[in-house]
């Protein structure tokens, strides 16, 4: 391998403004003092540089198979170049998926996961029980487990409206009808809830603000109650 580079040396590379590399010396601790060690090696004037540790095109070897090819003797390090980038690669060993289902507009075809063409009948199973639907080339989701309701299980969906509460299971969509119950939710309930059942709770600050307002009413009267005397020579 030549000691070739991406880019070449004269290219200039990225750097922060003035005022980030003040920052960043000073976080990174570069101008030590001197009772500190240097951050590297020392130069020929005795003061240790700052290497960014960033990698850059002119520091970075070129592409394999842009550089020349090594002079090596026939025999077992050919086979290893010539091989290196297939076999080390998975991605040039990885197939695409076939395709279970092709259609253009016309016809369809249908095809096993291995690439087996299949009829219309065979790729288009039906639900004929577990034992016969489990270990298909392509199963359909959602065929392979039944579940059947009997009498026997009536009695456990009779406590599904204590278990949820006031979430309601519906067997249609069109019984579920906008804005049902939303008067009795939205304002019986709330009134019951914070108001009704929580009187007693209310019941004091109701006489405390009733006897505030009867003593206020009384002083307001007696304030602004006029004296006689003073308008005995009133004509």
């Amino acid at each position: 391998m030549s000691g070739r580079k991406i880019a070449a040396a004269t290219v200039q590379n990225r750097t922060q403004t003035p005022f980030w590399r003040w920052i960043r010396n000073k976080l990174l601790a570069v101008d030590r003092l001197p009772i500190t060690p240097p951050p590297g090696l020392p130069t020929a004037d005795g003061k240790a540089e700052y290497h960014n540790p960033l990698r850059f095109p002119k520091t970075q070897s070129a592409r394999a198979g842009s550089a020349e090819p090594p002079t090596l003797p026939g025999g077992i390090h050919h086979i290893m170049s010539e091989n290196y980038y297939y076999t080390r690669d998975g991605r040039r060993e990885v197939k695409p998926p076939k395709p279970l289902y092709l259609s253009d507009g016309h016809h369809a075809q249908y095809a096993t996961h291995t690439g087996e063409v299949l009829t219309q009948q065979d790729a288009v199973q039906v639900n004929k029980g577990p034992s016969a639907n489990f270990g298909l080339e392509a199963p359909t989701p959602g065929f392979g487990y039944e579940w059947k309701r009997t009498l026997s299980m009536s009695k456990h969906f009779g406590g599904l409206g204590k278990m949820y509460g006031e979430y309601r299971f519906a067997l249609a969509p069109n019984e579920q009808k906008a804005f049902k119950g939303f008067l009795d939710q939205a304002i019986v309930k709330v009134f019951k809830t914070y108001v009704w059942y929580e009187w007693p709770y209310y019941l004091p600050q109701c006489i405390g603000a009733y006897l505030i307002y009867d003593w206020a009413k009384k002083k307001n009267y007696q304030v602004g109650r006029k004296n006689p005397a003073d308008y005995a020579n009133d004509q």
